[in-house]
């Protein structure tokens, strides 16, 4: 009974063994080399979003210099550094022509206070 097993611990052993190879060779044949230079300006990926609709970038960042396998050293424009791997990193393409991005955080108050005047005008009929 005892030799039974340990013969299965054998088998699972080089089961094992075999499909970390068959995955390190899968891995091997699709990983991309990511080569960033210093002074690169590269984007971040995002690691968890709320909702579909939320950026899955964000940056830019400065790549201050390599640490060594794939990991770099990024910084943004306050001086925040990081480090980060190179596969959740990615050019940064600035364009001449840049979209200005809209906050809306300013218009919630705003329409906070049109509701309760109409709430007030409807209640005491002004």
């Amino acid at each position: 009974m005892m030799d039974d097993i340990n013969e299965l611990r054998n088998i699972a052993s080089d089961k094992i063994t075999k499909n970390k190879e068959y995955e390190k060779n899968r891995y091997d044949q699709k990983v991309k080399e990511y080569k960033f230079v210093e002074g690169n300006r590269v984007l971040r990926a995002i690691e968890q979003q709320n909702s579909k609709f939320d950026p899955i970038w964000e940056g830019p960042f400065k790549i201050l210099r390599a640490i060594g396998k794939g990991a770099y050293l990024i910084c943004d424009y306050s001086g925040n550094q990081d480090s980060v791997n190179g596969d959740r990193l990615k050019h940064y393409n600035e364009s001449g022509v840049m979209i200005p991005e809209i906050s809306n955080s300013g218009l919630r108050p705003t329409l906070k206070r049109f509701r309760e005047a109409k709430r007030f005008e409807r209640d005491y009929r002004i």
